[in-house]
């Protein structure tokens, strides 16, 4: 019974790690067209295992440079997280990623 137990437990928490992975497409939330860049960002919970769709966050940081007439973007290694709600023990539950792109 015990053993049966363990494996059950064990198998609950491999499915909320399979349900809680999801791709994330970040979308743009700033940016300036006089100093040629572009932030998109998304949003995650603590749980969730995010896979970021990079080749459609460059598209989209491609399309609005190209709407100030830029050519092109290019994604910059600046990435800021921020905590937008924390539990009762002050551990960051909910976090929003923002990623830079300079526009070309």
């Amino acid at each position: 019974m015990d053993l049966n137990m363990k494996f059950i437990g064990f198998a609950f928490i491999a499915v909320l790690i399979v349900a809680c992975k999801l791709v994330i497409t970040p979308v743009p939330t700033s940016g300036s067209k006089s100093d040629g860049f572009v932030e998109l960002s998304y949003e995650m919970n603590m749980l969730e295992i995010a896979t970021v769709d990079r080749e459609a966050a460059q598209a989209s940081a491609v399309s609005r440079c190209k709407s100030w007439g830029y050519s092109d973007a290019d994604a910059s290694q600046r990435v800021k997280t921020k905590c937008l709600t924390r539990d009762a023990h002050g551990n960051c539950t909910r976090n929003r990623v923002t990623m830079t792109y300079q526009c070309m």
